[in-house]
């Protein structure tokens, strides 16, 4: 695996979920202690949402990739001639 691809795939979304959860926990915090700041509870809010998406980023980056396709080609004569299959294994034409 490419390192590039592990950032992205592993360290970005661990990250990115460290920092939402430690942001809602703070601004809970402060929410609750300010009891009516109504920006205090838009943050929890608007950092609710955040936590949403980035849930939605890891689902989506534990997707399996795409099957791919692989085409193979056989020049030549084969009738009356063992052939062996993309899984290993020997068939007798």
């Amino acid at each position: 695996m490419a390192e590039g691809s592990v950032a992205r795939r592993v360290i970005a979304p661990t990250v990115a979920t460290a920092v939402v959860t430690s942001g809602i926990a703070i601004v809970i915090n402060l929410a609750t202690d300010w009891k009516t700041n109504p920006w205090a509870w838009l943050a929890v809010v608007v950092l609710t949402a955040a936590a949403a998406g980035v849930a939605l980023w890891l689902n989506k980056a534990q997707e399996p990739p795409a099957p791919t396709s692989i085409e193979r080609s056989v020049t030549g004569d084969v009738s009356n001639s063992t052939v062996i299959t993309g899984d290993g294994n020997q068939v007798q034409r």
